[in-house]
């Protein structure tokens, strides 16, 4: 198995005065919205392999770091065991 960056989006309305405060209530309420929404209404992207430790480095890499466990492995492995530096 190989890892690949993969991204996640919802739709959620939520209550603000402003663009920047409904970012705001989003990020506040992220996990309930995740929970709130069946599977099937869960957007992704399946974006680029991650070939060696040096692909996880971008900046759009979505805070994942050497030290994390892929979902889908064996939940032991971290990704700087999996990659080639």
């Amino acid at each position: 198995m190989k890892p690949y960056f993969v991204t996640l989006a919802v739709v959620a309305v939520v209550m603000a005065d402003s663009r920047a405060e409904a970012s705001a209530v989003a990020q506040e309420h992220r996990s309930e919205i995740f929970r709130d929404v069946p599977p099937a209404d869960i957007g992704y992207v399946v974006g680029s392999e991650i070939n060696t430790q040096e692909d996880l480095s971008g900046i759009q890499n979505g805070g994942w770091s050497l030290d994390c466990i892929p979902y889908g492995g064996d939940g032991n492995t971290p990704l700087c065991d999996l990659l080639p530096a």
